[in-house]
């Protein structure tokens, strides 16, 4: 971690973080509209709501509106999840046969074990890791008021 102490910042540094502010501002007031104009052409383009998938209307000039509505499905707890699927399976070859086939498992790396192993673990483990830079998080924080 690089803590650095109080410094004195450059115009151009200045500059830049005025500007990144100023655009950081205003990408979430767009997003909200955004968001919130996507939600009325939907209300007003299908009062009636539409099924999951893709759907379009016909606009002028060979345009269309394409509307593609997903549904976030997602799983309780794992133990849940094996539960449900063994009680599936127990309903016969045709339940074991889904079962099987229903739910898929994704491999998930925990970096606080991951950070603690040893060399030799770590190696092995490491041919099968990619890492590669988030994007970086920036904010300004205020000083703490005193007490």
């Amino acid at each position: 971690m690089n803590d650095m102490s109080q410094v004195t910042l450059t115009e151009a540094q200045k500059f830049i973080l005025s500007e990144w502010e100023k655009a950081k501002a205003a990408l979430e007031v767009a997003k909200e509209v955004e968001m919130t104009l996507r939600n009325e052409v939907v209300a007003a383009f299908w009062p009636n709501g539409a099924d999951e998938g893709t759907t379009r209307v016909p606009l002028a000039n060979g345009y269309s509106l394409k509307y593609v509505r997903k549904i976030n499905h997602t799983l309780g707890d794992n133990e849940e999840v094996e539960k449900a699927l063994a009680d599936i399976a127990a309903l016969g070859p045709e339940g074991k046969f889904i079962a099987k086939r229903l739910v898929g498992w994704t491999p998930k790396l925990y970096l606080t074990e991951y950070r603690q192993l040893d060399g030799q673990y770590k190696k092995i483990i490491d041919k099968v890791i990619t890492t590669k830079d988030a994007a970086p998080s920036l904010e300004i924080v205020e000083p703490k008021a005193p007490k």
